[in-house]
C-alpha cells in the first residue's frame, strides 16, 4: 500500500489555502521556536529539519505545485529514478532560504554532508546539506570572496580579488588560521588549487600570476599578449591551469612551472567559466554567447557544443564521474549535460534570480547551486554508466 506524502501544511500549521506571506510567517515562528540554540529538546533538530523541508517545498511555486498534485493523489515522494547508461537521476532534497546576502561561490564537503557558501557580505556560512541548519559562520576581513573550496572535510580555502589586492584565507574547523594579502594592479579573476597551496590571478592587462598561498610570494608571471583575462581554473589535481581571454581563446599551462601546454580556439565568444573533468581528459568552457564548448585535451579538438540556456551562463562544474557537466545561468536554471554525447539530461528549477555557483560533492551524490536570490538548493544525484551516444 502506498504511504501518502508528509503533510507540509500541517507541519507549518497553515491551511492548504494559505498564501506565501502566511506560509513564511508560520515558518519563521516555528524556526524561532525549534532552533537548537533555543530549544534543548532532543527532537528539536529533527523537527526543525521537517519544518525546513516543508517551507522549502511550499515557498517555491514549482515545487509547491508538484507537491499539491501528489497530495491530491496520495502519491509518496519519489526517490531518484534508476539510471540507464548515459543518464542521471535527481531528487530535490532541500532548499536553504533567506541567506543574509547573495551567494557567489559554493563548495560541498567531500562526503556532501555540509556545504560552505561564500556570501557578498564577506562571510562564509557553513550549513548542513541534510537539514539546512547553520553550523557556523566565518567572517573574512579585508575584501570580497570569489572562490571557496574544501581542501578536506575540516579545511576550506577561500580567495578573492578587489581593487589592487588579492586575498587568500585558510579556514580550519570554521576558524581562519591563515590570511595572506597580495598587492596587485589589474587582477580581475582568481582560482585556488584544490589542495590550497597555489593561487592563480588573471588580470585585465592580459597576464596571469601564480602565487604560493603559504608565503604570499609570486611563483611566476606569464604574459598572454594583452587581451584581458576572462576566466581562470586549476585542474582537479592541480597539474594544469586553464586561462580564458577576451580574444576568444583558452590557454593551458603546466601549473608548477608555467610552461604553456596548448591553446584552444578561436571559441567564437569570450569564455566566462572553465572546468576540468576529474581525469583531465576534458575541458569545458562556458561562453558569453550562452553556449558551452567541451574539448578533448589529448587532441585539442572540440568534443561537443552545448546549447540550451536562455540567459548568460555564470558557472559550470564537472561531476566526479567525468562525463556529466552542470551549468547555471542568470535565469536561475540548472542544466545537467552528458558532456560526451552533448545530450541535455535534465533541467532543475527552483531559483528566481541569477545563479552564481554550482558544486558537486566528491562522492558524486550531491549537487548544490546558489546565487543572487540568497538561496541554495541541494539535489541528490544518481549516475548511470557513461554513454557517448
Amino acid at each position: 500500500m502506498k504511504t501518502p506524502p508528509v503533510d507540509h501544511y500541517r507541519l507549518l500549521g497553515v491551511t492548504r489555502a494559505a498564501d506565501a506571506a502566511e506560509i513564511k510567517k508560520a515558518y519563521r515562528r516555528l524556526a524561532r521556536k525549534l532552533h537548537p540554540d533555543v530549544n534543548r529538546r532532543k527532537d528539536a533538530a529533527e523537527r526543525m529539519a521537517e519544518v525546513n523541508a516543508a517551507y522549502q517545498t511550499l515557498s517555491n511555486e514549482d515545487l509547491k505545485a508538484q507537491y499539491d498534485a501528489r497530495l491530491r493523489q496520495g502519491i509518496p515522494e519519489a526517490p531518484p529514478p534508476p539510471t540507464a547508461a548515459g543518464e542521471v537521476g535527481t531528487r530535490h532534497r532541500i532548499t536553504v532560504v533567506d541567506f543574509p546576502s547573495p551567494i557567489y561561490s559554493l563548495s560541498l564537503s567531500p562526503d556532501g554532508r555540509e556545504f560552505a557558501a561564500a556570501c557578498f557580505d564577506n562571510v562564509v556560512r557553513f550549513m548542513s546539506s541534510r537539514n539546512g541548519l547553520l553550523m557556523g559562520e566565518t567572517v573574512l576581513p579585508g575584501g570580497a570572496i570569489n572562490v571557496v573550496k574544501h581542501a578536506s572535510r575540516r579545511t576550506v580555502v577561500a580567495g578573492g580579488v578587489g581593487e589592487r589586492t588579492a586575498r587568500c584565507w585558510l579556514i580550519r574547523d570554521r576558524e581562519v588560521v591563515e590570511h595572506k594579502t597580495k598587492r596587485t594592479k589589474w587582477a580581475s579573476h582568481l582560482d585556488v588549487s584544490i589542495r590550497g597551496n597555489r593561487v592563480v590571478l588573471g588580470s585585465a592587462d592580459g597576464g596571469i600570476s601564480v602565487i604560493n598561498r603559504g608565503t604570499g610570494q609570486e611563483v611566476y608571471h606569464r604574459w598572454l599578449g594583452g587581451s584581458p583575462i576572462t576566466a581562470v581554473s586549476f585542474s582537479t589535481d592541480g597539474r594544469l591551469i586553464a586561462v580564458g581571454s577576451n580574444d576568444e581563446q583558452v590557454t593551458l599551462f603546466e601549473a608548477s612551472r608555467g610552461v604553456e601546454y596548448s591553446t584552444l580556439g578561436p571559441l567564437g565568444a569570450q569564455p566566462v567559466s572553465l572546468a576540468f573533468a576529474n581525469d583531465d581528459s576534458l575541458l569545458a568552457a562556458a561562453l558569453a554567447d550562452r553556449t558551452t564548448r567541451v574539448y578533448e585535451l589529448r587532441t585539442g579538438k572540440t568534443r561537443r557544443s552545448l546549447w540550451g540556456h536562455e540567459a548568460p551562463i555564470e558557472a559550470i562544474a564537472f561531476h566526479p564521474c567525468g562525463w556529466i557537466l552542470a551549468s547555471v545561468c542568470r535565469a536561475g536554471a540548472i542544466l545537467l549535460w552528458n558532456a560526451l554525447s552533448g545530450k541535455l539530461l535534465t533541467s532543475l528549477g527552483g531559483h528566481s534570480a541569477p545563479l552564481k555557483a554550482v558544486s558537486f560533492s566528491r562522492d558524486g551524490r550531491t549537487l548544490a547551486a546558489g546565487g543572487l536570490d540568497r538561496t541554495v538548493s541541494i539535489w541528490e544525484i544518481e549516475v548511470g554508466e557513461a554513454s557517448r551516444h
